[in-house]
C-alpha cells in the first residue's frame, strides 16, 4: 500500500518587496519634506530677489530723474548768470539749440546785450532711455534788453539729454509755443522719440569726418539723380544721436511728406549700399531700439 504525502501548502508570500519598517518611511517623509521645503525657500528666494530687483531699478530711475532735474536746474542758473564755464561743461561739444551749434550759440549769448532776472521750468517729465533721456516742460523767463522794458515770455521745451563718458550733457535744445503742451502733462516728442524714415547705424570706428563724407556724397547723388530736374527737398529731417548705441555711431533721418515712394526707395538703398554702413532700421524712433543684431 502506497502512502501519499500530504500536499505541502504554498508558502506565505514574500512581503519584504513592499513592507517598510517604520523607520524607513518616516526617513523617506523627512527627505520628502526638506525636498519640499527647499523648494519654497528658493522660490522665496527668488520672489525677494525680483522684488529688490524692481525697487533696485526704480531707485535707480529716481536717481537719474533727480539728477537731470537738477543738471536742469544748473544749466538755467548758468544762463542767467552767464557763466560760460558751466554752460561749456554741461552741453556736449555737439549740443545743438535749434539747429545753432554750440560755438554759434555761445558766442551768441557773450554778444547779447540782455540780461535774464530768472528762467523758470516746469518740468512735466523726464524720460530715460537707457543713455539717452528727454527733459520736456514749460519754460518761464523774464529779462530785459537796453531801452526796453522788462518783459516775461513762456515757451514749452525738451531737451536731450545723453550719458557719455558717464556724465550726462545736454545735446539738444527744442521751445516752442506754450499751446504745444499738453493740458494733460504729457509734454512733447522731440528727437530721437520721434519715429524716423530711416534709423542709420555706421560700422564701428567710422569717424565724424567720414559720417560728414558720407552725407556729402549722398547730397550728391540726389542733386544728380532728381534735383537737377526739380527743386524739391526728399529729406526734412537728418538728426545726429548720441552716444553710440552698441559702439556704432548712427544718425536718423526722415523723408519729406511729399517725397515719392520710388524716390525714398532710391535714397534708401543708396545708403544700405554704402560701405560704412552697418545696418538700417525703417520706420521707428531711434529710442525704441534695444540691439540692432536681432
Amino acid at each position: 500500500m502506497t502512502v501519499l504525502s500530504p500536499k505541502r501548502r504554498p508558502l506565505a508570500p514574500v512581503l519584504t518587496a513592499t513592507f517598510r519598517p517604520p523607520h524607513v518611511r518616516l526617513s523617506r517623509k523627512i527627505t520628502s519634506m526638506k525636498t519640499i521645503s527647499s523648494a519654497l525657500l528658493l522660490i522665496a528666494l527668488f520672489l525677494t530677489l525680483s522684488t529688490q530687483s524692481r525697487s533696485s531699478a526704480r531707485q535707480s530711475a529716481n536717481v537719474i530723474d533727480q539728477e537731470l532735474r537738477n543738471l536742469t536746474r544748473k544749466l538755467d542758473e548758468a544762463f542767467v548768470r552767464k557763466d560760460f564755464a558751466t554752460l561749456e561743461y554741461l552741453l556736449s561739444d555737439h549740443y545743438a539749440f535749434l539747429g545753432v551749434s554750440k560755438k554759434e550759440f555761445i558766442a551768441a549769448l557773450k554778444s547779447f546785450d540782455t540780461t535774464y532776472e530768472y528762467m523758470k521750468r516746469d518740468i512735466i517729465r523726464v524720460n530715460v532711455y537707457d543713455d539717452i533721456a528727454v527733459v520736456s516742460g514749460l519754460l518761464t523767463q523774464r529779462g530785459r534788453s537796453r531801452g526796453v522794458a522788462a518783459y516775461t515770455s513762456g515757451f514749452s521745451f525738451a531737451e536731450v539729454w545723453a550719458r557719455i563718458q558717464g556724465h550726462w550733457q545736454c545735446v539738444s535744445t527744442w521751445i516752442g509755443d506754450v499751446e504745444l503742451s499738453s493740458s494733460k502733462k504729457e509734454g512733447i516728442r522731440v528727437g530721437p522719440e520721434l519715429q524716423a524714415s530711416l534709423v542709420v547705424y555706421f560700422k564701428v570706428g567710422v569717424t565724424d569726418d567720414q559720417m560728414t563724407k558720407f552725407l556729402s556724397d549722398l547730397d550728391f547723388v540726389l542733386t544728380l539723380s532728381h534735383r537737377l530736374i526739380k527743386d524739391e527737398r526728399e529729406i526734412c529731417n537728418l538728426l545726429r544721436i548720441y552716444p553710440a548705441f552698441q559702439k556704432h555711431e548712427r544718425m536718423a533721418l526722415t523723408f519729406c511728406e511729399m517725397t515719392a515712394k520710388e524716390d525714398r526707395e532710391n535714397i534708401t538703398r543708396v545708403i544700405k549700399s554704402s560701405s560704412l554702413v552697418y545696418k538700417v532700421l525703417e520706420n521707428i524712433a531711434p529710442v525704441e531700439v534695444r540691439s540692432i543684431d536681432e
